[in-house]
Formats: structure tokens, C-alpha cells, sequence
């Protein structure tokens, strides 16, 4: 899976725009997914 911006992943909704970091439950291939996504996003994590 190619890295996303911070924007591309707020405009998906896998991020709020909102400072905190959050972890929530998003669709991932039809399956809900728990995932933590942090304010710094690092580069090359898939």
C-alpha cells in the first residue's frame, strides 16, 4: 500500500483533522480495522 499524505488520509477519513491522534475503527477490504494513526505519520510504515 502506497503512503498517504496527512491529507489524502483526512480526506479518506482514516484521520481526523483535529490535533489529538486518535484510534479508530475504519473499513479495510470490507473488514473493520482497529488502527492507531499518529499525529507524525512516518514515512515508509505501510
Amino acid at each position: 500500500m502506497a503512503a498517504l499524505t496527512k491529507e489524502e488520509m483526512v480526506k479518506l477519513g482514516f484521520l481526523s483533522p483535529g490535533p489529538e491522534s486518535k484510534a479508530k475503527k475504519v473499513p479495510y477490504k470490507g473488514k473493520p480495522v482497529k488502527v492507531r494513526f499518529l499525529r507524525e505519520y512516518p514515512k515508509g510504515t505501510s
